[in-house]
């Protein structure tokens, strides 16, 4: 009977957890993303249009960001308005305000830091 219950319970906790999905859609592109400073993601429905909107309001100095509404949640694309360092590492501060802790990529979770760390701070040369 405990274990069924802790089993129940780490259940509970993952689902909790991990239950918010980003998915970086510019996988296959990723050098040119970098370079174009054009990134493309996908957010499932426990974020909403109008959090995402809300969000992003904070940032408009930095780099727009577009939503469209698909069927498993919102696509969004993070455009830079300048190249700079900055305006990179503000998109790891629009996610941690989204509450986003990992991004998805080729079905794998990454953690956010590691993600900026490989697939946004560094542009392509």
């Amino acid at each position: 009977m405990k274990t069924c219950f802790s089993v129940l319970i780490g259940l509970f906790l993952s689902v909790s957890v991990f239950g918010q999905k980003v998915i970086y859609t510019s996988v296959d592109n990723v050098n040119k993303a970098k370079a174009d400073g054009i990134f493309n993601f996908e957010l499932d429905k426990a974020y909403s249009i109008e959090k995402i909107n809300k969000t992003k309001a904070y940032y408009t100095e930095y780099f727009t960001v577009t939503t469209k509404s698909i069927e498993n949640g919102t696509s969004i694309q993070i455009k830079l308005i300048k190249e700079t360092e900055m305006a990179r590492r503000v998109i790891y501060r629009f996610f941690v305000s989204l509450d986003a802790k990992q991004i998805g990529i080729m079905g794998s979770p990454v953690p956010l830091d590691k993600f900026m760390e490989k697939f946004i701070l560094t542009a392509s040369k």
